[in-house]
């Protein structure tokens, strides 16, 4: 069953806020870190968008064009009343629109069951990069009362999740399957890595 912190954008953002604890400025930090990345007057894609707040934060005035993607449709009619260009996509099935960069935070974990496809699938999304914020850290502890909170708060139908990645392994996915321009750890155990993809790649 769907966890309650995806029921509407004000539980989702007061979930991130009670459970994980994350301090604005540190959130703040890991948006500029990532903006970085974006060249002024790009076209962006953020896939796993949430409730749009990378976009109202740091990107409303550094792009030319950009798109949000989710799944939940609490969070795309949340974007869309504010003013931000948002899609309901499931991005297992549905296409991702083409960009010059493409946009992913704290979201890849929900994909590793598929990871190297759903890599792919970004990159040939975007024509210059792929830009990836992920946390870091050992499977959660089923035992753990706390730890099976916040499994079962990223639920978005699909079931709690445990695994997230390590280090090693979020570094072998990416140099597998695309070329790391860019690998920096970040405040609370995340990661920011920029990605183009390999010439001539065979994969993609």
């Amino acid at each position: 069953m769907k966890s309650p912190a995806y029921w509407n954008a004000l539980l989702y953002e007061l979930s991130v806020k009670l459970l994980w604890r994350k301090k604005k400025s540190r959130e703040i930090l890991r948006w500029e870190k990532a903006r970085q990345w974006i060249p002024k007057a790009s076209n962006v894609v953020e896939v796993a968008a949430g409730t749009g707040r990378f976009y109202l934060e740091m990107l409303s005035h550094h792009v030319k064009s950009y798109m949000a993607l989710d799944i939940n449709p609490a969070f795309v009619e949340n974007m869309t009343l504010k003013g931000i260009p948002a899609l309901q996509t499931d991005l297992r099935k549905d296409p991702i629109p083409g960009a010059d960069v493409v946009v992913m935070i704290s979201a890849l974990y929900h994909f590793k069951n598929i990871a190297p496809e759903f890599l792919k699938k970004l990159q040939i999304a975007a024509r210059d990069r792929v830009i990836i914020v992920e946390p870091i850290s050992q499977p959660l502890d089923r035992k753990s009362l706390y730890d099976r909170m916040r499994a079962k708060l990223v639920d978005i139908g699909e079931g709690p999740i445990f695994q997230r990645y390590s280090k090693e392994e979020l570094l072998g996915l990416c140099e597998k399957h695309a070329e790391i321009l860019h690998f920096e750890p970040l405040p609370d155990n995340e990661f920011l890595i920029v990605l183009c993809k390999k010439n001539h790649s065979k994969d993609l």
